[in-house]
């Protein structure tokens, strides 16, 4: 990977080829061979620590440490090694300041994102404190902070906070200010918690809108008829996005709006959801512009929810507007195509697959009865205890064939049995004997066939 060339007047140069394909120099001057072979190896393990993408091994980074100023800016000037000012800065760098400055410069998130910075702030600055260094954190560390929380948070809202951690830290790591990031193996996907969810049903909500102020109908009515996330879509919704012609409503979403041609979206206005806006409408002041006034957070509202849910005697739920919007998902999906579904309701399929479509009881009856099928119903009825006989004839009983044809006609089963009787007193009387699928044999005239031994 690398090679020494020595030079006329005694120098030595270190030669590698870089993943580029370049084949940057490194001159050492008037050293031994000695010398030369050792940096050499040096410059072999840094180039294959960084052609894997992985931490140098501790012995390379111990001699690093000890590498005179002059050699180490070459080695920095070929791309092998970081800045010796910036490792000076990550080494008093604590954890406090590096998560403070990667949130202030993140401008461009929304409040409710900040919040979720703040909250992931906070976790760790509790267990690890704002002083820690942040070069001295490890994969270890790591797994005993989300240990830690786990005690008290959900599964979904640890692997929430250790993905805004992990992110801060990989910006960390792409300034160079760490060589790798502590926390990369600890989980942070999103995951569904199915215990959770709960369908809510059209006329649990009708039940509830129907003790409800018109604001409040309002709200259940988008949550639940139209899939608005609440309360960041309600804000803004204005009574110019009611396009009463086409009955669509326009939706801004904040959530999305980052993402090109997902600012806004057109969702159907059903019939129920109408009869609430005209009757808004109708009863909004004039010059009114937002079509709800509501400007508390979700906090408060679910608790107000829960208030109406009593009220009405409907059992509470939890999660009660991602519940809602999660129902008009699901009612969605079995009446129209996915695509327009997703498209409704702002989110992608793999989104929808995760979070919102669940297979109700419901669907799960129905679908066995349509798979039962008319002919399996028949099939079941014909084999009923009833039509099964239980006994049967004993030998010495003579049949009475008279009224076979009409018995054979009404009883299938009986008619069989009776026509064998038939056959089987007919043969008698004629001296033949009665034998089975085995050729005959010799023997005497009382048994049909032997066995030769």
């Amino acid at each position: 990977m690398a090679s020494i060339i020595r030079q006329k007047n005694g120098g030595k140069i270190i030669q590698f080829v870089s993943p580029d394909g370049t084949r940057p120099k490194i001159r050492l001057g008037k050293k031994t061979m000695d010398f030369a072979r050792s940096v050499k190896v040096r410059v072999e393990h840094l180039l294959s620590a960084k052609l894997a993408n992985i931490p140098i091994d501790q012995d390379t980074a111990g001699c690093l440490k000890n590498v005179e100023e002059r050699l180490y800016k070459r080695l920095y000037k070929v791309g092998l090694v970081p800045s010796r000012e910036r490792k000076i800065k990550s080494e008093t760098l604590t954890l406090n300041g590096l998560v403070d400055e990667y949130i202030s410069l993140r401008h461009d998130v929304r409040p409710r994102t900040n919040l979720i910075y703040q909250q992931a702030r906070k976790s760790l600055l509790e267990y690890f404190g704002e002083n820690k260094p942040v070069w001295e954190l490890t994969a270890g560390d790591g797994d005993c902070w989300r240990l830690k929380m786990l005690e008290s948070l959900a599964e979904g809202t640890v692997r929430k906070r250790v993905g805004v951690v992990k992110q801060i830290l990989r910006w960390a790591v792409r300034r160079k200010l760490l060589e790798e990031n502590p926390f990369a193996d600890l989980p942070s996907t999103a995951v569904a918690d199915a215990s959770r969810d709960h369908y809510v049903p059209v006329p649990d909500v009708e039940q509830i809108i129907a003790g409800c102020p018109l604001e409040w109908k309002l709200i259940l009515g988008l949550a639940r008829l139209a899939g608005l996330r609440i309360p960041s879509e309600l804000r803004n919704l204005t009574w110019g996005d009611v396009l009463w012609d086409e009955n669509i409503l326009i939706v801004h979403a904040p959530k999305t709006a980052r993402y090109q041609g997902k600012e806004v979206r057109r969702v159907p206005i059903v019939p129920e959801l109408r009869a609430l806006l005209e009757m808004a409408f109708d009863a909004a002041p004039e010059g009114s512009v937002h079509i709800v006034n509501h400007r508390g957070r979700e906090q408060n509202m679910r608790t107000q929810l829960a208030r109406y849910c009593v009220k009405a005697g409907v059992q509470t739920w939890g999660k009660p507007f991602m519940n809602l919007r999660q129902s008009l998902a699901n009612d969605w999906a079995e009446k129209f195509p996915a695509h327009a579904v997703h498209q409704w309701l702002g989110h992608s399929r793999a989104v929808a697959e995760r979070h919102y479509l669940r297979v109700s009881t419901d669907l799960e009856a129905r679908a066995a009865r349509e798979c039962l099928g008319e002919k399996a119903v028949q099939k079941a009825e014909q084999h009923t205890p009833e039509s099964v006989r239980m006994d049967s004839q004993s030998d010495g009983e003579t049949p009475d064939i008279s009224g076979v044809e009409n018995e054979s006609n009404s009883m299938p089963c009986n008619g069989l049995r009776t026509d064998a009787k038939i056959c089987r007193k007919s043969l008698s009387d004629k001296g033949l004997h009665l034998t089975g699928l085995e050729p005959v044999t010799f023997g005497s005239v009382d048994r049909c066939s032997i066995q030769l031994s």
